[in-house]
């Protein structure tokens, strides 16, 4: 890298459309106001990561868009569905609370999987825990038994969109909170 050169903190990922984000808010406002332990991610933040691909050379960048703009647009659109509560690493000692994330005929995961091969296969690391695609709805500052709570707090959550594109992000990260800022969105195949 050369002296000066900026490296750009970046991920790709699956926006959740405007009402769902919404809707999503609203119907966790509950679990939010009781689980102060929870650094909540921002309403207008929420998504879906496929990849986190770190602090990216510029020149690096532009191999992650080139590999985007071939691999994504061979999808046709496909349903989303967002639900189950979950938390990583387990219920009883969470550091992330969560929504699950599935698909018709499994296409989302199948498509982060052809992108992380292929991002692989150019030099980028692969996940080592794995892909599990999720939606993060906050991180604990501090561990809360949630046993029994997710679904005594709110009602069950379902909401489904179509994923008509995949978007590249920056993140740039401040004492208030990340912002992400659309570099590339890249369109699945159109009808």
């Amino acid at each position: 890298m050369e002296a000066g050169e900026t490296r750009i903190r970046s991920f790709i990922a699956v926006e959740i459309p405007d009402s769902i984000r919404n809707s999503l808010w609203e119907s966790t406002a509950p679990l939010r106001k009781s689980l102060a332990a929870v650094k909540w991610v921002e309403k207008e933040n929420l998504h879906v990561t496929l990849k986190f691909l770190g602090n990216l050379a510029p020149e690096d960048l532009k191999k992650a868009t080139l590999v985007l703009e071939e691999i994504i647009p061979h999808w046709k659109p496909f349903l989303v569905t967002i639900g189950r509560w979950g938390a990583f690493p387990t219920i009883k000692r969470p550091r992330v609370i969560w929504l699950g994330i599935q698909s018709e005929e499994d296409r989302l995961s199948d498509m982060t999987q052809s992108v992380e091969k292929s991002l692989t296969q150019i030099g980028f690391q692969p996940e080592e825990k794995g892909i599990h695609l999720h939606l993060t709805l906050g991180r604990f500052r501090k561990a809360v038994d949630l046993t029994g709570r997710l679904e005594g707090e709110v009602s069950d959550l379902s909401y489904q969109f179509e994923c008509q594109w995949v978007t590249l992000f920056q993140s740039k990260l401040s004492s208030r909170g990340p912002t992400y800022i659309p570099l590339e969105k890249i369109w699945l195949k159109s009808s």
